[in-house]
Protein backbone atom coordinates (compact mmCIF):
# COMPACT_ATOMS: atom_id res chain seq x y z
CA UNK A 1 0.00 0.00 0.00
CA UNK A 2 2.92 2.35 0.66
CA UNK A 3 4.06 2.66 -2.97
CA UNK A 4 0.60 3.47 -4.45
CA UNK A 5 0.01 5.98 -1.62
CA UNK A 6 3.23 7.88 -2.38
CA UNK A 7 2.41 7.74 -6.10
CA UNK A 8 -1.04 9.20 -5.36
CA UNK A 9 0.31 12.05 -3.21
CA UNK A 10 2.93 13.04 -5.78
CA UNK A 11 0.37 12.97 -8.61
CA UNK A 12 -2.03 15.22 -6.71
CA UNK A 13 0.84 17.59 -5.87
CA UNK A 14 1.75 18.26 -9.51
CA UNK A 15 -1.05 20.81 -10.24
CA UNK A 16 0.25 22.87 -7.30
CA UNK A 17 3.70 23.33 -8.84
CA UNK A 18 4.71 26.56 -10.57
CA UNK A 19 7.56 25.73 -12.96
CA UNK A 20 8.20 23.12 -15.64
CA UNK A 21 11.40 21.93 -13.94
CA UNK A 22 9.48 21.21 -10.74
CA UNK A 23 6.85 19.25 -12.66
CA UNK A 24 9.58 17.32 -14.48
CA UNK A 25 11.38 16.26 -11.29
CA UNK A 26 8.21 15.32 -9.45
CA UNK A 27 7.03 13.27 -12.43
CA UNK A 28 10.41 11.54 -12.47
CA UNK A 29 10.06 10.52 -8.82
CA UNK A 30 6.40 9.59 -9.38
CA UNK A 31 7.44 7.33 -12.24
CA UNK A 32 9.95 5.56 -10.00
CA UNK A 33 7.26 4.65 -7.49
CA UNK A 34 4.75 3.86 -10.23
CA UNK A 35 7.17 1.52 -11.99
CA UNK A 36 7.88 -0.44 -8.82
CA UNK A 37 4.16 -0.60 -8.03
CA UNK A 38 3.44 -2.02 -11.50
CA UNK A 39 6.07 -4.74 -11.13
CA UNK A 40 4.86 -5.75 -7.68
CA UNK A 41 1.25 -5.76 -8.86
CA UNK A 42 2.11 -7.99 -11.82
CA UNK A 43 3.97 -10.40 -9.54
CA UNK A 44 1.01 -10.62 -7.13
CA UNK A 45 -1.39 -11.09 -10.04
CA UNK A 46 0.60 -13.94 -11.58
CA UNK A 47 1.05 -15.63 -8.21
CA UNK A 48 -2.72 -15.57 -7.74
CA UNK A 49 -3.50 -16.90 -11.23
CA UNK A 50 -3.47 -20.57 -12.30
CA UNK A 51 -0.73 -21.30 -14.82
CA UNK A 52 -3.14 -22.22 -17.62
CA UNK A 53 -4.93 -18.85 -17.29
CA UNK A 54 -1.86 -16.59 -17.11
CA UNK A 55 -1.79 -15.95 -20.84
CA UNK A 56 -5.26 -14.43 -20.86
CA UNK A 57 -4.58 -12.48 -17.66
CA UNK A 58 -1.39 -10.92 -19.08
CA UNK A 59 -3.23 -10.01 -22.29
CA UNK A 60 -5.99 -8.32 -20.27
CA UNK A 61 -3.46 -6.31 -18.25
CA UNK A 62 -1.51 -5.22 -21.33
CA UNK A 63 -4.75 -4.09 -22.98
CA UNK A 64 -4.29 -0.96 -20.88
CA UNK A 65 -1.51 0.30 -23.14
CA UNK A 66 -3.47 0.42 -26.42
CA UNK A 67 -6.47 1.73 -24.50
CA UNK A 68 -4.33 4.71 -23.48
CA UNK A 69 -3.91 5.57 -27.18
CA UNK A 70 -7.59 5.01 -27.94
CA UNK A 71 -9.23 6.69 -24.94
CA UNK A 72 -6.71 8.12 -22.50
CA UNK A 73 -4.68 10.51 -24.65
CA UNK A 74 -7.60 11.97 -26.68
CA UNK A 75 -9.67 12.41 -23.48
CA UNK A 76 -6.88 14.11 -21.55
CA UNK A 77 -6.01 16.36 -24.50
CA UNK A 78 -9.67 17.39 -24.76
CA UNK A 79 -9.92 18.07 -21.02
CA UNK A 80 -6.68 20.05 -21.11
CA UNK A 81 -7.83 22.18 -24.04
CA UNK A 82 -11.32 22.65 -22.60
CA UNK A 83 -10.39 23.36 -18.98
CA UNK A 84 -6.69 23.38 -18.00
CA UNK A 85 -3.72 21.03 -17.75
CA UNK A 86 -4.32 20.68 -14.01
CA UNK A 87 -7.49 18.66 -14.52
CA UNK A 88 -5.60 15.69 -16.00
CA UNK A 89 -3.52 15.23 -12.84
CA UNK A 90 -6.52 15.66 -10.55
CA UNK A 91 -8.27 12.86 -12.43
CA UNK A 92 -5.17 10.66 -12.26
CA UNK A 93 -4.90 11.34 -8.52
CA UNK A 94 -8.54 10.38 -7.97
CA UNK A 95 -8.03 7.18 -9.96
CA UNK A 96 -4.98 6.39 -7.79
CA UNK A 97 -7.12 6.83 -4.66
CA UNK A 98 -9.73 4.45 -6.07
CA UNK A 99 -7.04 1.90 -6.93
CA UNK A 100 -5.57 2.10 -3.43
CA UNK A 101 -9.00 1.38 -1.96
CA UNK A 102 -9.49 -1.58 -4.28
CA UNK A 103 -6.04 -2.95 -3.41
CA UNK A 104 -6.74 -2.68 0.32
CA UNK A 105 -10.19 -4.27 0.10
CA UNK A 106 -9.74 -6.96 -2.55
CA UNK A 107 -6.15 -8.19 -2.54
CA UNK A 108 -5.32 -10.70 0.20
CA UNK A 109 -2.37 -10.18 2.50
CA UNK A 110 0.24 -12.62 1.21
CA UNK A 111 3.16 -13.53 3.42
CA UNK A 112 6.36 -14.62 1.70
CA UNK A 113 7.54 -17.95 3.12
CA UNK A 114 11.13 -18.36 1.97
CA UNK A 115 13.56 -20.52 3.88
CA UNK A 116 16.66 -18.80 5.25
CA UNK A 117 18.82 -21.24 3.33
CA UNK A 118 17.04 -20.38 0.06
CA UNK A 119 17.31 -16.62 0.54
CA UNK A 120 21.01 -16.71 -0.29
CA UNK A 121 20.16 -18.34 -3.61
CA UNK A 122 17.78 -15.63 -4.78
CA UNK A 123 20.35 -13.02 -5.92
CA UNK A 124 22.27 -15.71 -7.81
CA UNK A 125 19.09 -16.93 -9.50
CA UNK A 126 18.11 -13.43 -10.54
CA UNK A 127 21.35 -12.75 -12.40
CA UNK A 128 21.55 -16.03 -14.30
CA UNK A 129 21.89 -15.89 -18.07
CA UNK A 130 18.47 -17.44 -18.54
CA UNK A 131 16.79 -14.81 -16.35
CA UNK A 132 18.65 -11.96 -18.06
CA UNK A 133 17.77 -13.16 -21.56
CA UNK A 134 14.14 -13.74 -20.60
CA UNK A 135 13.85 -10.33 -18.96
CA UNK A 136 15.40 -8.66 -22.02
CA UNK A 137 12.98 -10.32 -24.43
CA UNK A 138 10.13 -7.79 -24.15
CA UNK A 139 12.51 -4.85 -24.50
CA UNK A 140 14.09 -6.40 -27.58
CA UNK A 141 10.63 -7.05 -29.02
CA UNK A 142 9.79 -3.33 -28.81
CA UNK A 143 13.23 -2.10 -29.85
CA UNK A 144 12.64 -1.85 -33.60
CA UNK A 145 9.22 -0.20 -33.39
CA UNK A 146 10.50 2.40 -30.91
CA UNK A 147 13.05 3.56 -33.49
CA UNK A 148 10.19 4.51 -35.79
CA UNK A 149 7.52 5.77 -33.39
CA UNK A 150 9.30 9.08 -32.51
CA UNK A 151 9.57 9.80 -36.25
CA UNK A 152 5.94 9.14 -37.14
CA UNK A 153 4.64 12.69 -36.70
CA UNK A 154 7.33 14.32 -38.93
CA UNK A 155 6.95 11.46 -41.43
CA UNK A 156 3.21 12.07 -41.70
CA UNK A 157 3.43 15.87 -41.82
CA UNK A 158 6.75 16.61 -43.56
CA UNK A 159 7.13 13.66 -45.95
CA UNK A 160 3.58 12.44 -46.60
CA UNK A 161 2.23 16.03 -46.29
CA UNK A 162 -0.78 15.06 -44.20
CA UNK A 163 -2.68 17.57 -42.10
CA UNK A 164 -1.96 17.84 -38.38
CA UNK A 165 -5.70 17.37 -37.88
CA UNK A 166 -5.29 13.80 -39.13
CA UNK A 167 -2.71 12.89 -36.46
CA UNK A 168 -5.14 12.08 -33.60
CA UNK A 169 -7.10 9.77 -35.90
CA UNK A 170 -3.94 8.07 -37.10
CA UNK A 171 -2.87 7.29 -33.54
CA UNK A 172 -6.40 6.21 -32.73
CA UNK A 173 -6.22 3.69 -35.59
CA UNK A 174 -2.81 2.57 -34.29
CA UNK A 175 -4.32 2.07 -30.84
CA UNK A 176 -7.15 0.00 -32.32
CA UNK A 177 -4.58 -2.13 -34.14
CA UNK A 178 -2.71 -2.67 -30.88
CA UNK A 179 -5.95 -3.56 -29.10
CA UNK A 180 -6.94 -6.13 -31.73
CA UNK A 181 -3.38 -7.48 -31.82
CA UNK A 182 -3.50 -8.04 -28.07
CA UNK A 183 -6.76 -9.97 -28.30
CA UNK A 184 -5.54 -11.96 -31.29
CA UNK A 185 -2.29 -12.91 -29.54
CA UNK A 186 -4.13 -14.24 -26.50
CA UNK A 187 -6.07 -16.53 -28.84
CA UNK A 188 -3.01 -17.57 -30.88
CA UNK A 189 -1.12 -18.53 -27.73
CA UNK A 190 -3.35 -21.57 -27.22
CA UNK A 191 -3.37 -22.65 -30.86
CA UNK A 192 0.24 -23.01 -32.03
CA UNK A 193 3.74 -23.64 -30.67
CA UNK A 194 5.76 -20.69 -29.40
CA UNK A 195 8.51 -21.26 -31.98
CA UNK A 196 6.04 -21.18 -34.87
CA UNK A 197 4.36 -18.05 -33.54
CA UNK A 198 7.66 -16.23 -33.09
CA UNK A 199 8.89 -17.00 -36.60
CA UNK A 200 5.65 -15.95 -38.29
CA UNK A 201 5.01 -12.89 -36.12
CA UNK A 202 8.57 -11.64 -36.65
CA UNK A 203 8.35 -12.13 -40.42
CA UNK A 204 4.99 -10.35 -40.70
CA UNK A 205 6.16 -7.55 -38.41
CA UNK A 206 9.17 -6.99 -40.66
CA UNK A 207 6.86 -6.80 -43.68
CA UNK A 208 4.54 -4.34 -41.93
CA UNK A 209 7.50 -2.04 -41.16
CA UNK A 210 9.00 -2.42 -44.64
CA UNK A 211 5.61 -1.23 -45.97
CA UNK A 212 6.73 2.26 -44.92
CA UNK A 213 9.30 2.16 -47.74
CA UNK A 214 6.39 2.53 -50.19
CA UNK A 215 5.56 6.02 -48.87
CA UNK A 216 2.90 7.81 -50.87
CA UNK A 217 2.44 11.53 -50.51
CA UNK A 218 -0.99 12.83 -49.48
CA UNK A 219 -2.27 9.28 -49.08
CA UNK A 220 -4.26 9.09 -45.88
CA UNK A 221 -5.17 5.49 -46.64
CA UNK A 222 -1.48 4.55 -46.75
CA UNK A 223 -0.87 6.17 -43.35
CA UNK A 224 -3.90 4.46 -41.79
CA UNK A 225 -2.97 1.03 -43.15
CA UNK A 226 0.64 1.40 -42.01
CA UNK A 227 -0.31 2.48 -38.48
CA UNK A 228 -2.85 -0.30 -38.07
CA UNK A 229 -0.65 -3.04 -39.55
CA UNK A 230 2.51 -2.15 -37.65
CA UNK A 231 0.85 -1.65 -34.25
CA UNK A 232 -1.20 -4.82 -34.71
CA UNK A 233 1.90 -6.96 -35.28
CA UNK A 234 3.99 -5.15 -32.64
CA UNK A 235 1.44 -6.11 -30.00
CA UNK A 236 0.88 -9.62 -31.32
CA UNK A 237 4.56 -10.41 -30.83
CA UNK A 238 4.86 -8.43 -27.59
CA UNK A 239 1.94 -10.23 -25.93
CA UNK A 240 3.20 -13.64 -27.02
CA UNK A 241 6.63 -12.88 -25.54
CA UNK A 242 5.14 -11.43 -22.35
CA UNK A 243 3.12 -14.62 -21.81
CA UNK A 244 6.16 -16.81 -22.50
CA UNK A 245 8.54 -14.81 -20.28
CA UNK A 246 6.08 -14.84 -17.35
CA UNK A 247 6.78 -18.56 -16.95
CA UNK A 248 10.58 -18.16 -16.72
CA UNK A 249 11.06 -17.08 -13.08
CA UNK A 250 10.14 -19.17 -10.09
CA UNK A 251 7.33 -17.75 -7.89
CA UNK A 252 9.78 -16.39 -5.31
CA UNK A 253 11.78 -14.68 -8.09
CA UNK A 254 8.85 -13.09 -9.90
CA UNK A 255 8.98 -9.64 -8.28
CA UNK A 256 12.71 -9.28 -8.95
CA UNK A 257 12.30 -10.62 -12.48
CA UNK A 258 9.54 -8.08 -13.27
CA UNK A 259 11.69 -5.23 -11.93
CA UNK A 260 14.66 -6.38 -14.02
CA UNK A 261 12.40 -6.70 -17.06
CA UNK A 262 11.07 -3.17 -16.56
CA UNK A 263 14.60 -1.78 -16.21
CA UNK A 264 15.76 -3.49 -19.41
CA UNK A 265 12.63 -2.30 -21.22
CA UNK A 266 13.51 1.28 -20.31
CA UNK A 267 17.15 0.77 -21.30
CA UNK A 268 16.30 -0.60 -24.75
CA UNK A 269 13.63 2.08 -25.24
CA UNK A 270 16.18 4.82 -24.49
CA UNK A 271 18.67 3.33 -26.96
CA UNK A 272 15.97 3.03 -29.62
CA UNK A 273 14.96 6.68 -29.15
CA UNK A 274 18.56 7.87 -29.26
CA UNK A 275 19.42 6.20 -32.60
CA UNK A 276 17.17 8.35 -34.86
CA UNK A 277 17.98 11.49 -32.86
CA UNK A 278 21.70 10.96 -33.50
CA UNK A 279 21.10 10.08 -37.15
CA UNK A 280 19.13 13.27 -37.81
CA UNK A 281 21.13 15.52 -35.48
CA UNK A 282 22.82 17.35 -38.36
CA UNK A 283 20.19 17.07 -41.06
CA UNK A 284 16.49 17.67 -41.57
CA UNK A 285 14.18 14.70 -41.85
CA UNK A 286 13.77 13.70 -45.48
CA UNK A 287 12.81 10.55 -47.32
CA UNK A 288 16.30 9.71 -48.54
CA UNK A 289 17.93 9.93 -45.09
CA UNK A 290 14.99 8.11 -43.50
CA UNK A 291 15.56 4.93 -45.52
CA UNK A 292 18.55 3.63 -43.48
CA UNK A 293 16.55 3.99 -40.25
CA UNK A 294 13.65 2.04 -41.75
CA UNK A 295 15.97 -0.75 -42.93
CA UNK A 296 17.65 -0.82 -39.52
CA UNK A 297 14.28 -1.04 -37.75
CA UNK A 298 13.10 -3.82 -40.06
CA UNK A 299 16.14 -6.04 -39.56
CA UNK A 300 16.45 -5.20 -35.84
CA UNK A 301 13.41 -7.45 -35.36
CA UNK A 302 15.72 -10.43 -35.95
CA UNK A 303 17.78 -9.67 -32.82
CA UNK A 304 15.08 -11.21 -30.66
CA UNK A 305 15.19 -14.68 -32.22
CA UNK A 306 18.71 -15.73 -31.04
CA UNK A 307 17.86 -14.37 -27.60
CA UNK A 308 14.78 -16.58 -27.40
CA UNK A 309 16.70 -19.59 -28.68
CA UNK A 310 19.43 -19.21 -26.04
CA UNK A 311 16.84 -18.77 -23.30
CA UNK A 312 15.06 -21.97 -24.29
CA UNK A 313 18.38 -23.82 -24.43
CA UNK A 314 19.19 -22.66 -20.89
CA UNK A 315 15.73 -23.81 -19.82
CA UNK A 316 16.38 -27.26 -21.28
CA UNK A 317 19.73 -27.52 -19.50
CA UNK A 318 18.28 -26.47 -16.15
Amino acid sequence: MGLPTIHRILTLAIPLLNTFSQVLWVRLVTGLFGGVSLNVAMAVLLDSTPEDARGKVIAIVLLAFPMVSIIGLPLMLWLTNTFSWHIAFYILGILCIICCGLVYCLIPQNQANIDTQYKSYLPKGLISQRILLGAASTGLSNFSSLMLIPLLVPIFTDILYLSTQDLPWLFLVGGLGALLGTKFASWLHDQFSFKTLMLWSTAILMISMAYLLLMRENSLWFAYSFMFGMMFMVYVRLILIAIWSANIPKPEQRGGFNSLQSALNNLFSSIAFIIPSIWFSNTALNQQDLMPIIYLAVFANLILLPCLKMTKEKSTQR
